[in-house]
């Protein structure tokens, strides 16, 4: 905040004054109280006295070039006709606890609670006796959050999405004192994302912005409940059949993939009839995959790049349709299918995965490659395959400890073959 500083319960505007001018002025700096104790209006202030300085450095500078004012000095100049002239425009403390019963007794109760001599506490004293505290702006408090939480510049998809939510909330409810917001800013906040029908994406971001709050709550010592805290989202009426690919949805994505014969065609292919996750496939090694005239299918494992840890979801989906396409247009090699969008580092895998949902939502209406999984289990459930088939398939099946019931790779593709899209 340039040239502003507070002394006692009042902004002041204090700027030093070029050396080149000092003599002609006679200053070596200008104060000016700015006749308030709201920082956002000191802040507007300070901005409109900085231009009115700059007018006078000018002119000043100016006049320098007449050898009568080396003379005359400051005598030949109006410094106060460059000041500005503000209204009085102070937040009462005494008011807002008088007109707050609750603000009040709580303002009381802090106070005495730290008191060495309660007991001879006036109201007086406990209405003028401290100033009022000036929190930053929640857009400048961002930076401290990450630095307390000790997040590091590695960690790329948390900042971005730390920042978006930030971003959200001062779009939604604007860029105040963190103290001020409340209740109201949260409801606000949480009705944007209830009518945009975007529930999921708003709790995320409530996650986010009530941690911040909570945070730089306890960091800045604000006695103050966060209102984002136990904020009640509506119930979505939204099922799982409904972020299912429709069968025209699918012939799109096929037709699509076998034009696009590229990187996000070929993982959203394997992806098609397999109902395996965009991770699962990113991961595949190339003793993953194997294709026959007999037989083909594909190996959900563990290797040094994409640990599984959920013994269920180590599994073995045969390979038909859109899918089967797909592992005989893979170019071979020794090692990973698609090992260069490994790296974390690079943020590389994300970046493929943003570009196969992009190429997804826009044959779809806005659907993602997690629909595969919906979708296949509607198209099996559609022609009666038995559940423990379809949950095995997605690797969803809790295995009993005292009988196995394993289907066989036959087994599993008389069912997929069934709904493979024409």
């Amino acid at each position: 905040m340039k040239h502003i500083y507070k002394h006692g319960n009042q902004f002041w505007y204090q700027r030093a004054v070029p050396d080149r001018i000092r003599k002609l002025l006679g200053k070596k700096s200008i104060k000016i109280s700015l006749k308030t104790n709201k920082l956002s209006t000191a802040i507007k202030r300070a901005k409109l006295q900085a231009l009115e300085h700059k007018k006078m450095f000018f002119d000043v500078q100016k006049k320098s070039k007449n050898p009568l004012i080396k003379i005359l000095q400051s005598k030949t100049l109006d410094i106060q006709s460059y000041e500005k002239k503000f209204s009085d425009d102070y937040e009462d403390l005494t008011s807002k606890l008088i007109f707050s019963q609750k603000k009040m007794l709580l303002y009381f109760k802090n106070n005495i609670s730290v008191s060495h001599n309660a007991e001879s506490e006036s109201l007086e004293n406990l209405l003028f006796s401290s100033n009022e505290l000036n929190y930053p702006f929640l857009s400048s408090t961002f930076g401290k959050y990450l630095k307390i939480k000790n997040i590091s510049p590695q960690e790329l998809n948390k900042i971005k999405s730390l920042s978006r939510s930030v971003s959200h909330m001062i779009d939604i409810c604007g860029d105040q004192p963190i103290d001020e917001y409340n209740k109201s800013h949260a409801i606000k906040f949480r009705d944007f994302f209830v009518k945009s029908n975007k529930i999921s994406t708003g709790k995320r971001n409530q996650s986010n912005i009530q941690n911040i709050f909570t945070v730089m709550f306890d960091d800045y010592k604000i006695n103050k409940t966060n209102p984002f805290s136990n904020l009640v989202w509506p119930t979505s009426e939204r099922t799982k059949s409904t972020f299912a690919f429709t069968k025209s949805d699918l012939i799109q994505i096929r037709d699509n993939c076998f034009k696009g014969n590229d990187e996000k065609s070929l993982i959203s292919a394997l992806m098609f009839d397999t109902g395996c996750s965009f991770t699962e496939i990113i991961g595949l090694q190339m003793d993953d995959v194997y294709v026959s005239k007999f037989s083909s299918y594909l190996i959900i494992r563990s290797n040094k790049l994409r640990p599984i840890k959920d013994i269920y979801k180590k599994r073995t989906i045969p390979l038909v349709g859109t899918s089967l396409w797909a592992a005989k247009k893979i170019k071979k090699s020794d090692d990973f299918l698609f090992k260069k969008y490994l790296s974390e580092e690079l943020n590389r895998k994300t970046y493929m995965q943003n570009l196969v949902n992009k190429f997804l939502k826009k044959l779809s209406n806005g659907k993602t490659s997690l629909s595969f999984k919906y979708s296949l289990i509607d198209r099996l459930k559609s022609i009666d395959c038995p559940e423990d088939i379809i949950l095995e398939i997605l690797g969803k099946s809790k295995k009993s400890t005292l009988y196995t019931k394993d289907y066989s790779l036959e087994i599993k593709t008389s069912w997929l073959e069934q709904i493979v899209v024409n």
